[in-house]
């Protein structure tokens, strides 16, 4: 995987928006607020300046590793085989993270104490480190004896870039894992995950990028489920009649002419309500009931069937997995054949006992 590194500090840059956080150099950075500080004197490295690029990994470090740590305590026996290497190194990496800060943090306080700067750095109008540090910054940089900043530099400086190091470790080893661990985990969630045809196995990827493994798993664990239905859309395709789609542990599956839609609930209610108006039915199912659901539902999306307004539309694919679990969302009375619409659905589930709750989703 390419190594990113950092480019030098410009005075008058933005802050850097990293896709993924680049390794920080080991050369020192001169404080970039001194114009009034002499061009040969000895640059250093500034503490807030350290201190932002650690902040910058943490963040980035915390939106990786509560998805990936989940995935791995999911891990079949198989897998965790597989991954063993990995696991290994990330738990050894986390540990050196925890010591290398408590070692630079250490030193700082050593630093500031040992050259009398407590009322610099504890100053009474500064209420965040990045103040603190940024005060910090000027004074150590008027100083102007060589052995401030050797000290410096071969003290606090070096233990925290050394932090640093550690934590890009860590989240170049979960940004490399993750596509392999959610792919696993996917495959452990569907139970036919290799099968499902290519832009549905992407959309499921994708829902998974947006909700996280944790709610997914979580999501799952509530046996409520809901029918989604959308007004009619006449500049789509398959939607001149409406759309109806099912929400499965906060996962919305819905059949679409191109392929299965697979998205999480906001995401799929923010499209839905920028052109249209849903409502939403909602049914209390026994776990197994809920389960199977899901199987058949999971089955339709690998059996991928042509799309037709006659056999395999939306309303129809959801109407024939909940008659897998013996559930009518149809009065057969009223209806041709087995051509099922929205609104037929709408309009049996509008005076169903078996709904318990009734939400509104008005378009915007």
């Amino acid at each position: 995987m390419k190594k990113f590194t950092l480019p030098p500090i410009n005075v008058t840059a933005p802050r850097i928006n990293w896709n993924f956080p680049p390794q920080i150099s080991n050369a020192p950075v001169a404080c970039p607020q001194l114009p009034h500080v002499d061009a040969n004197r000895k640059q250093f490295t500034c503490p807030h300046l350290l201190y932002s690029r650690v902040k910058d990994l943490d963040h980035h470090i915390a939106s990786l590793s509560p998805d990936a740590d989940f995935i791995i305590s999911q891990l079949t026996d198989d897998d965790q085989i597989k991954f063993s290497e990995n696991i290994e190194k990330i738990r050894v990496l986390k540990q050196q993270v925890s010591e290398s800060k408590a070692q630079a943090d250490q030193k700082l306080i050593e630093y500031v104490n040992r050259f009398k700067l407590q009322n610099i750095y504890n100053h009474p109008s500064d209420n965040t480190e990045e103040k603190r540090l940024d005060r910090l910054s000027v004074t150590l940089s008027v100083l102007g004896e060589h052995f401030f900043y050797q000290e410096w530099e071969n003290n606090y400086a070096k233990a925290r870039r050394h932090e640093i190091d550690v934590k890009f470790q860590l989240a170049e080893t979960y940004q490399r894992l993750m596509p392999t661990l959610k792919e696993a985990y996917l495959s452990k969630f569907y139970h036919n995950f290799l099968n499902f045809p290519s832009r549905s196995r992407d959309a499921a990827k994708t829902m998974l990028d947006w909700i996280g493994a944790r709610n997914l798993h979580d999501g799952f664990l509530d046996n409520k489920v809901e029918i989604i239905i959308s007004d009619s859309f006449l500049t789509h395709p398959g939607s001149q009649f409406g759309h109806v789609a099912i929400n499965i542990g906060g996962v919305i599956y819905g059949r679409a002419p191109a392929a299965w839609d697979i998205r999480g609930k906001e995401a799929y209610m923010e499209k839905q309500q920028l052109g249209r108006s849903s409502i939403g039915y909602v049914i209390q199912l026994s776990e197994e009931d809920k389960i199977k659901l899901f199987r058949s539902v999971i089955n339709k999306i690998v059996e991928d069937k042509k799309y037709s307004v006659l056999d395999h539309s939306c309303s129809i694919e959801i109407v024939k997995s909940f008659a897998d679990i013996g559930i009518n969302v149809v009065d057969p009375r009223w209806t041709v054949g087995t051509i099922y619409s929205p609104a037929d659905i709408d309009n049996f589930l509008k005076h169903s006992k078996s709904v318990i709750q009734v939400n509104s989703y008005p378009k915007n």
